[in-house]
């Protein structure tokens, strides 16, 4: 819009331009016309000055006949170059009027241009705090995500140590009933002759834990 309205207003400069170059040129014209009707009518007046002398009254009513007519012709050319002076400056004075107009808008546009170049000023330091913002907060959030990491491997690791201590608790009653199952019989030099002493396997299981499971051997 603003380099469509300085278009508009160059050429409304060239044409107030132009209509006055045209008022000048007719002004020009009309001058010398007017010299040139004056110079006839200052002929004709002493061509009228030398028949009057003659006693000769066709040729002076002619010659009165003749200034009428140049004056009547001179007063018609001059109405005809008064009213396209006239029309000229109309049409002058209009495209003043348009060009003021156009200046207007121009001011108008350029306050407008302005006014969002300061909102986007304004919108781009929001983002920047907004991202600024934004990244403290991810950065929190990052660091809290760690420390629940950290939680998490804690848990498992005391789930782990758990299930073992649990381990160890359920094979020490095992051990002690396997130990007070044995039967050992002591006997005398004199009896270790005659006695068949009984030999009794006992097999011990042994409960261990792999990756927080629970496995027997």
């Amino acid at each position: 819009d603003v380099d469509a309205a300085t278009l508009a207003r160059i050429d409304l400069e060239r044409r107030i331009e132009s209509l006055q170059e045209e008022i000048a040129f007719l002004k020009k014209v009309h001058e010398e016309e007017i010299r040139e009707l004056q110079a006839q009518l200052q002929e004709q007046h002493i061509q009228v000055e030398m028949d009057i002398s003659k006693p000769d009254l066709t040729a002076a009513l002619r010659a009165a006949k003749n200034i009428a007519e140049a004056e009547e012709w001179y007063k018609s050319k001059v109405s005809d170059l008064t009213q396209a002076a006239n029309k000229n400056n109309d049409a002058l004075r209009q495209a003043k009027q348009e060009m003021l107009e156009y200046r207007h808008q121009i001011q108008s546009y350029t306050c407008e241009l302005d006014a969002l170049k300061g909102t986007n000023d304004s919108l781009v330091r929001q983002m920047r705090e907004m991202e600024e913002r934004f990244a403290g907060e991810a950065g929190g959030y990052q660091d809290t995500i760690a420390l629940l990491n950290v939680k998490m491997a804690l848990d498992v690791e005391i789930a782990t140590y758990r299930k073992l201590l649990e381990g160890e608790e359920n094979r020490i009653p095992m051990h002690q009933t396997f130990a007070s199952a044995l039967n050992f019989r002591e006997t005398s030099p004199e009896q270790r002759g005659s006695e068949v002493h009984t030999k009794k396997t006992v097999m011990i299981k042994t409960i261990e834990t792999r990756d927080g499971e629970v496995s027997a051997e």
